[in-house]
């Protein structure tokens, strides 16, 4: 028995008689793209007290540079924090919902040891002799920390007032904290409390259940959408397969999902209380409702003061935030993953595809993936608007009527006006 069809101008069967493709529609473009990308890259794990902006931009990060998230899931995996249960306080900390009041530092952006050769000349074409003060780089012994700022809109528990001198930054996820009494001086270890109700500590937190069902369907749903492109999609495409543009998100998917197994949500950040932010209230620049009192053991991991040795002259070393190496690494490694499953299914066999369509999926997946996580280890690194040098060495020459120091970073060399 025969039947005859009118299908679609356009339709196709690409040579095989149980396959039947017609030309997409307009909304085809409009739900292939939500569903496989902009779902997947909702499932982001969030920041504590996060504004919807922020919560925005970080979804159009994960759009455009899926690596990006895959470093965020990897570090909020290796912090771990739902897994603490006991002290509510190192949960909060590995979550980066806590902070504190640290008072600002004038930018350095160069770290140097100043010393003075008395006995030393150093002339330059078209220079005055003068006295000679050499500038050495020097790299501190131990290893310090530097707190990032939490950002602008974030939504902080309690209400406070602070003056631009001063600026909450996000404790460390290592700072070891225990709940202190906020009592009127008393020491409640000298009362029997053998007869009162005791609560057990909480900082308000939760797991979004529905969220976490919602990724769990989205990842599968990715998975299955990468698999079902090895068959007529990759005979036809190759590797430029559309399908399989996916593979990143499907990646991404499965790690915000058990990223946010592992990170609780809080709505708002905690705010402890420090010598700093005493030092505030103190002056007067400063004014808080809802600081939690701790006793304090090393959330602080901020150089304080300058720095001297002997008879060189140090400025404020600014510290820097330390990222595991096994972070780093499980990020570059699993950010290969999509470029795996592409080899494994299609053996990077051209098909009928364009170049240029080939090029553009290859850059998708390579930028999107790879330099996506080098600019989310970047950022972890350096901190907004902060620069690291890596290398320098300079020479600052003095004369009588002006006095300078040129800087070398890398091949160049720049010229500074010295403080007199």
């Amino acid at each position: 028995m025969n039947f005859t069809l009118t299908v679609p101008e356009g339709s196709t069967n690409h040579g095989n008689p149980k396959l039947l493709c017609t030309p997409p529609e307009w909304y085809d473009f409009i739900i292939f793209f939500f569903t496989n990308y902009v779902a997947h890259a909702a499932t982001v794990v969030p920041e504590p007290g996060q504004s919807p902006v922020m919560a925005a931009l970080q979804i159009l990060l994960a759009l455009t540079l899926p690596g990006s998230a895959v470093f965020r899931a990897v570090n909020a995996i290796a912090r771990h924090a739902a897994t603490e249960t006991k002290d509510p306080l190192r949960r909060a900390a590995r979550a980066n919902a806590l902070c504190m009041v640290l008072k600002k530092r004038p930018a350095t952006k160069f770290l140097v040891a100043i010393r003075s050769r008395d006995n030393r000349s150093e002339v330059e074409s078209g220079d005055t002799a003068g006295n000679s003060i050499r500038v050495e780089s020097w790299q501190p012994k131990e290893k310090t920390f530097r707190s990032h700022p939490i950002p602008p809109d974030a939504t902080v528990h309690g209400e406070y007032w602070l003056h631009e001198d001063y600026y909450f930054a996000v404790v460390l996820p290592t700072a070891s904290l225990t709940l202190s009494f906020d009592h009127d001086g008393r020491n409640p270890e000298d009362i029997d409390l053998g007869n009162l109700h005791h609560s057990k500590a909480v900082l308000a937190s939760s797991h979004n259940i529905l969220k976490l069902s919602i990724s769990y369907v989205q990842a599968m749903w990715a998975t299955a959408t990468v698999y079902r492109a090895r068959r007529d999609q990759i005979h036809q495409y190759g590797y430029a397969a559309f399908g399989l543009t996916v593979a990143p998100y499907a990646v991404m998917s499965i790690l915000n999902t058990l990223a946010n197994m592992l990170t609780p949500e809080y709505p708002a950040m905690f705010v402890i209380r420090t010598p700093a932010m005493a030092d505030a209230e103190r002056e007067n620049k400063g004014f808080f409702k809802g600081a939690i009192r701790v006793d304090l053991e090393n959330a602080n991991n901020t150089t304080e003061g300058t720095p001297t040795r002997g008879a060189e002259m140090l400025p404020e070393l600014r510290p820097l935030v330390k990222i595991p190496t096994s972070v780093i690494l499980a990020s570059l490694l699993l950010s290969l993953v999509p470029l795996a499953i592409v080899e494994g299914l299609s053996g990077f066999q051209e098909g009928n595809s364009s170049q240029l369509e080939r090029g553009f999926t290859m850059s998708w997946l390579i930028v999107g993936t790879i330099y996506g996580v080098l600019a989310g280890i970047n950022a972890g690194l350096s901190g907004p608007g902060d620069e690291v040098v890596t290398s320098m060495m300079a020479v600052i020459q003095t004369s009588r009527t002006r006095r300078y120091f040129r800087l070398k970073v890398g091949d160049g060399w720049h010229k500074y006006k010295c403080p007199r």
